[in-house]
């Protein structure tokens, strides 16, 4: 099979205190550890220009 056919892709954000991050780092471990033949990636996401705003984060653009 071709190889970007065995690519697994996890995407965690940092909202929640991090457990989106610790969820998708599991579940790409898991995959990792079960499966060998899939190219697992692993993306964070952690805006970097977000701002307090009425009590609701807001990422201008």
């Amino acid at each position: 099979m071709n190889n970007w056919r065995n690519i697994v892709s996890f995407v965690g954000d940092d909202q929640d205190y991090n457990i989106h991050f610790r969820q998708s780092d599991t579940l790409a471990d898991r995959v990792r550890t079960n499966y060998p033949n899939f190219n697992v990636e692993k993306f964070n996401l952690t805006p970097t220009n977000r701002m307090q705003h009425l009590a609701v984060n807001v990422i201008p653009k």
